[in-house]
């Protein structure tokens, strides 16, 4: 029995961390984004790969105040430019 390490389970590994580095940045990004447009809101990316394996953003749960919750629409937009996910990939939770 051979001790080489399980290849496909290291590859695994790397694309999670990847997946997850990625997701924070972009959460950051629209984070520091949206504070400058005057809303305090945070930011949850969630990754996947699309059918040729190429990493991208699947939804993004935005984290919002009251108060940010009248400027929904707009918040939905600033996702969708920054990150190209459409109001139908984000889930909005009231904080």
């Amino acid at each position: 029995m051979s001790a080489a390490p399980d290849t496909q389970a290291i590859r695994e590994t790397n694309m999670q961390t990847a997946m997850s580095a990625v997701a924070s940045s972009i959460a950051k990004a629209l984070e520091s984004r949206a504070a400058a447009e005057g809303y305090d809101c945070r930011f949850t990316v969630t990754m996947a790969t699309d059918e040729s394996g190429i990493l991208q953003v699947d939804r993004v749960t935005v984290h919002c105040g009251a108060d940010d919750i009248a400027h929904l629409r707009e918040i939905q937009e600033l996702v969708t430019s920054e990150c190209g996910v459409p109001a139908e990939r984000q889930e909005v939770i009231a904080r």
